[in-house]
């Protein structure tokens, strides 16, 4: 019905442009090869279940024989019964294991906990041990849950990250008999939220291995190009991949429509449409912003539908979201616009109708959404409706690609120190990390331990080989979801918290002046507290939405690879990407007209990420030039429109990835167009892309010139996420262009030399180990004539005055003595000095000495041990103590015999025990200077390293030592 209204209708028939039916498939079933207990069929045949498919058995068989495996079937195809069927299985048997249960969100959680509670209750009437603990758990459940145990916990990974692994050591009865874990939505891990799950998975198993368990991994994933990588990537361990379904379906349809005027009034009608024939829909759009602008547009134009749809996205707080996925279960609405939030296996009902409002990202995406209709009896049908951008249009003009595509890879990046470094310092806290357990964080973990251990944030202990944290709590300053802090959203009127929103787009769309939509709502926002990382926003209805512009500056920290081809090279490194956001721009709500620009002043976006680059060479630059191109122009096309083709090289968002184009970069000395991870760390996408460069240079150049607009276009190459506002472009120069990089276009005096390469020691690094010919390297100290309590207290230091100062020229080995005779001496010596090093010398001793100069001590070269420890450990320690631990030697005596020996007359033993602190301190920074560390003694008594970088600075001391 359907179909034959949208090719008679006036209003669609002109953006029909292809339907593709999928012929239904009858069910393979297979029988097990081993007796199922009889109890345990009558259960599921209480389901309906009365056969298995074929890879239902070959999964659970792998199970039984202890093997992980990872089902990659389509949605609706029954993973969830290859969880269940293991653990009911040795439940009825009598077994005593117990089982974890991940799911990306809550509400899935939520979702298979009550399926599977129902079977179990049929086998055993007991549902105490099954338990949902999540955020949503009251404290006194959780406590609860804690004390009475539990046999199968439904969980996510957050919680298993802030709950579980942050308290290890309350769950280890638990943990002792765990048998199952299983990982539902593998193909959601990816980019940053899959770096950190992989690294908390990582952490997990560590645990587990340390009490001798190692469990079986059962995992559920869309069909994915890379599943048992992506699986090896978040476990570190193999696994078994059933991929062949024998589940059957029922008649899919699926259309592709071109609009002819906007995408969003096309995929607004066509909603009301479906809504209005009672076709349960669900509408997936691309991103928050249009989400709610067609909810509000939606609303405005048709009041009737105020209590027959709702709106979903990420962002929501809890209970919103709980409450529009009970209404669609129930049946109380009939139709949903959501953004990927509701691609996951969520029970929200049966649906008629998808409409992809623009192409997902990627072919996992695309069928993912798909298969949220049609679980029925009925027929489904599923609407493609084109953006104006290049990957929408790319599958205009190739539809049949659409089908016939391979399924992209999914790839996280467990180098991302950003991400590494705290959850290592997790493991630490969770159990000491033994040098041979680093490997369970992939190849970069050790660089980053040892950089950690160099920087103090993790302490070695005596032998070196055990890692100990310096601090006690790290997991809560973790954000999974992000590279960073999240930013609250607060009504400014009321104080209520409206949502969440990353640290990175709180700056494009929480800056002051923005508007922020919520649910259909419209907030104009007061103010961007970056500092306390929130967002004071007030509820207005205006005309108009902002987009903000900016100029973006990169840097080449470092090459790990580079590929060299005869007119161009590539190469692939570390990147510091430096943001200006300047401006933003008003738009109007109905045409997208820019109603007017503003200024904006937000401190600079500066992170390191990984990227690759393309170099042209001199030739190809001047016959550019020569043919009347703009060079700029045509490196910026290409820029763009290679960019909005990355997933069809590898799984990711449009959003994921930017890019940068230059006539001359500082460092390349050449024209070059860069594309980078557009997070901290990278997430691995360009590395991927960067392997597989001449096929997106060659489907670039297909999707551009196979456009029919004469000067570009959002379908070839135009960008949404442009800073500069989508200029300059030249069209016909990047397909030029693009011709004579895939030498396409043969020009005979066009000679193949080399790009001009930028090698790693190009790059400047600033030299700090100088050698220099005598040094002035001074040790100092002093005691003074009176106590704290004599003069007031500490904060009167300047009135202790000095009795004896001792000074050890380090290179001469030379001692010097002061009194107040000779105080003015030794301010001379301390100004010649090249370094003075003391123990906790600018809080205390030169605090003394201001009593006698008025000088900037702040401006004397000076290595303060103490200041140095405290910030390492953010702690203090003694003197003795360093002496004790490090030399074996004790200290001569105190402060306070140091006064009673002043008040005595007895000068020689303030001397001899002021030289005796000296030495020591001399002592502990030349066993720093050569060892790289000191020892301590921490509160569990253990001997940890305090890692020094002494060397770095002064290593040429050690020649004249």
């Amino acid at each position: 019905y359907l179909i034959d209204h949208l090719k008679h209708s006036q209003i669609f028939q002109e953006e029909f442009i292809k339907r593709f039916k999928i012929s239904s498939k009858k069910p393979k079933y297979k029988n097990f090869s081993f007796k199922v207990p009889q109890k345990l069929l009558d259960v599921l045949s209480d389901f309906g279940i009365e056969n298995f498919y074929s890879h239902q058995v070959e999964a659970i068989e792998e199970i039984k024989r202890g093997r992980n495996v990872v089902v990659t079937t389509p949605t609706a195809s029954g993973k969830s019964l290859i969880y269940y069927f293991p653990i009911l299985m040795d439940l009825i048997e009598g077994k005593s294991i117990n089982s974890l249960f991940l799911f990306p969100y809550k509400a899935l959680a939520q979702d298979q906990y009550k399926n599977f509670i129902r079977m179990k209750k049929l086998i055993d009437g007991n549902d105490e041990e099954v338990v949902i603990y999540d955020g949503d758990t009251v404290t006194s459940q959780r406590r609860k849950i804690r004390k009475r145990g539990a046999s199968v916990i439904f969980t996510n990974p957050d919680m298993l990250h802030y709950a579980f692994l942050a308290y290890f050591h309350n769950w280890t009865e638990f943990f002792k008999k765990l048998k199952y874990i299983i990982i539902d939505e593998l193909h959601y891990y990816r980019g940053i939220f899959g770096s950190h799950i992989g690294l908390v998975l990582r952490r997990l198993l560590r645990m587990l291995a340390k009490i001798g368990v190692e469990p079986i991994i059962i995992a559920g994933s869309a069909t994915i190009k890379n599943a048992q990588q992506l699986f090896n990537n978040l476990t570190s361990k193999e696994a078994i991949e059933i991929s062949k379904s024998g589940a059957p379906n029922k008649v899919q349809h699926f259309v592709i429509l071109n609009p002819q005027r906007s995408y969003t009034f096309t995929g607004r009608e066509l909603f009301k449409l479906c809504i209005k024939n009672n076709f349960q829909t669900i509408m997936f759009t691309k991103s928050r912003k249009i989400t709610e602008l067609l909810y509000k547009r939606l609303l405005n134009r048709d009041t009737t539908l105020r209590n027959k749809i709702g709106i979903y996205r990420a962002g929501y707080l809890p209970d919103e979201r709980r409450r529009i996925e009970r209404a669609l279960f129930e049946g109380k609405l009939s139709g949903v616009i959501a953004t990927s939030a509701l691609e996951l296996g969520i029970d929200i009902g049966t649906f008629d109708c998808c409409i992809l409002l623009g192409y997902p990202g990627s072919i996992t995406s695309t069928f993912q959404r798909s298969g949220r209709v049609g679980r029925g009896k009925k027929e489904s049908i599923t609407f493609l409706i084109a953006g104006p951008d290049a990957l929408d249009q790319y599958f205009v003009r190739f539809p049949d690609k659409l089908f016939k595509m391979e399924w992209e890879g999914i790839y996280i990046n467990l180098d991302n120190e950003y991400i590494l470094e705290p959850h290592i310092h997790c493991c630490a806290i969770e159990a000491p990390l033994n040098k041979n357990e680093i490997k369970y964080f992939g190849k970069k973990a050790e660089e980053v331990v040892k950089d950690m251990v160099k920087r103090g944030e993790l302490l070695e202990s005596e032998d070196g080989n055990v890692i100990y944290p310096t601090k006690r709590y790290v997991h809560r300053s973790i954000d999974l979801r992000t590279a960073g802090t999240a930013f609250t959203i607060i009504d400014s009127k009321t104080g209520k918290i409206i949502g969440t929103v990353s640290g990175s787009r709180a700056f494009h769309e929480c800056h002051k002046g923005a508007i922020y939509l919520h649910r259909g709502n419209m907030y104009l926002v007061d103010e961007l507290d970056i500092n306390k990382k929130n967002v004071y926003a007030r509820e207005v209805d205006l005309n108009y939405y902002t987009e903000t512009r900016s100029i973006k500056e990169t840097l080449i920290l470092e090459i790990y690879a580079e590929k060299h081809f005869n007119l161009f090279d590539i190469g692939f490194g570390k990147l510091k990407v430096t943001e200006y956001i300047n401006e933003y721009v008003k738009k109007n709500i109905v045409d997208g007209g820019i109603l007017g620009k503003y200024e904006l002043n937000l401190p600079p976006i500066i992170f390191e990420t990984t990227g690759f680059w393309l170099i042209i060479n001199d030739n190809v630059e001047e016959i550019i030039k020569k043919k009347g191109y703009h060079l700029m122009g045509s490196l910026h096309a290409f820029e763009h429109a290679a960019l909005s083709l990355f997933p069809l090289i590898a799984q990711c968002d449009r959003f994921d990835v930017a890019g940068i184009s230059t006539t001359s970069h500082e460092q390349l000395k050449r024209p070059a167009v860069f594309f980078y991870d557009d997070y901290p760390g990278g997430l691995g996408i360009n590395k991927a892309v960067f392997e597989r460069f001449n096929e997106l240079l060659n489907v670039t150049l297909n999707n551009v010139e196979n456009c029919e607009c004469e000067i570009g276009c959002p379908g070839c190459i135009f960008s949404p996420k442009c800073g500069s506002g989508n200029r300059p472009l030249d069209k016909a120069g990047t397909i030029y262009l693009m011709n004579i990089l895939s030498e396409k276009i043969n020009i005979p005096d066009l000679n193949k030399q080399k790009s001009n390469r930028l090698k790693t020691n190009d790059i400047d690094v600033e030299n700090k180990n100088i050698k220099r010919d005598k040094p002035l390297i001074l040790v100092f100290d002093l005691e003074t004539q009176k106590l704290a309590e004599d003069v007031g207290g500490w904060k009167n230091i300047n009135l202790m005055k000095v009795s004896v100062a001792v000074v050890y020229d380090l290179i001469e080995d030379k001692y010097y003595y002061f009194n107040e005779s000779n105080i003015f001496k030794l301010k001379d010596l301390l100004e010649q000095a090249d370094l003075i090093i003391g123990f906790n010398v600018k809080r205390f001793d030169y605090k003394v000495l201001s009593y006698y100069f008025n000088i900037d001590f702040s401006q004397l070269p000076t290595l303060d041990i103490l200041e140095y420890i405290h910030k390492k450990l953010k702690h203090r320690l003694s003197l003795e103590h360093l002496a004790e631990k490090n030399l074996g030697v004790k200290k001569a005596g105190s402060g306070i015999d140091a006064v009673k020996w002043f008040k005595n007359g007895e000068i020689e033993k303030i001397a001899h025990y002021c030289k005796k602190d000296v030495e020591i301190t001399a002592k502990l920074f030349i066993l720093g200077l050569k060892k790289g560390y000191l020892l301590y003694e921490n509160w569990e008594n253990k001997r940890l390293r305090i890692p020094i970088n002494w060397n770095e600075y002064w290593g040429f001391l050690l020649d004249f030592l």
